[in-house]
This record gives C-alpha cells, structure tokens and sequence, in this order.
C-alpha cells in the first residue's frame, strides 16, 4: 500500500504540474489574448499578417501605466515620480515553433543590460513573449 501511495503522489504532482505549465502561457489566438489582457486593465494593438509568406501571423502589444493619475505638477516631483509605473507585454506569433525558437534566440541575446533588468522574454510554442515593467526608478 506505501508504494501504490508513493506512485499516487508522483503521478499527481506531474499532473498538477503540467496543468500549471499549460495554464501560465497566453492564449494561442491573438483575438482571445487582446481580450485577457483588456479585462486585465490594458489597452490593446492587434496586428495580422495578410501575407502568406509572413514568419509572424500576428503581434499583440499590450500597455498599462498609472500616468493618468498624475498631474503635470506630479510629473515635476522627482518623489513623485518614483511611484509612475509602466507594464508592457509584446507577444509575436509565428508560423511555427521553429521560427519562434530561432526568433527567441535572437531576442534574448539582443535585450541590453538595461533592458534585462526590466524586460524578460518566454517562448510558448510558437509565440514569443515580451514582458517588461518599468517604475520611475528605472528612468534613472
């Protein structure tokens, strides 16, 4: 009975960890991700391909910032100015997960060392993912 119950538990984490793997990725269609992230409080670009011979189906780029909040007066105050923040999330279709890993790549080894500690980049599939957050901080 200890080893059906060892087994058990093996088998049940591999499956709640899989479930978790499957469900951090965003929407494999561009329409289904520009409204996740509009019901998450950012505004939203879609951009299709028409062409057939395109490496990128789609782009979804997404921002979200608290500048609204601020008054010009705001924006002249170094203190207040360290609480402005602005998020971002990029994600590229690809035509296949081929072109995605090779464009993955490339984007990982072309983010500056500026840019690395704001931004980060996944691939799932066949989409690459680009995420950043910045603070007034980070205007420094």
């Amino acid at each position: 009975m200890k080893k059906f119950a060892k087994i058990m538990a093996v088998l049940l984490v591999s499956v709640m960890t899989l479930a978790v793997l499957v469900a951090c990725g965003y929407p494999s269609d561009p329409d289904k991700a520009k409204e996740k992230l509009e019901n998450d409080g950012y505004s939203v670009q879609v951009v299709k391909s028409n062409s057939e011979d395109s490496d990128i189906v789609a782009t979804v780029t997404a921002t979200k910032s608290n500048i609204k909040d601020f008054t010009l007066g705001d924006l002249a105050n170094p203190d207040k100015l360290k609480e402005l923040t602005l998020e971002g999330v990029q994600i590229i279709y690809y035509r296949t997960a081929d072109l995605a890993k090779e464009n993955f790549d490339n984007a990982k080894d072309n983010l500056s060392e500026k840019e690395k500690k704001v931004a980060k980049v996944s691939r799932y599939g066949s989409q690459v993912v680009i995420t950043y957050k910045l603070t007034g901080e980070d205007a420094k």
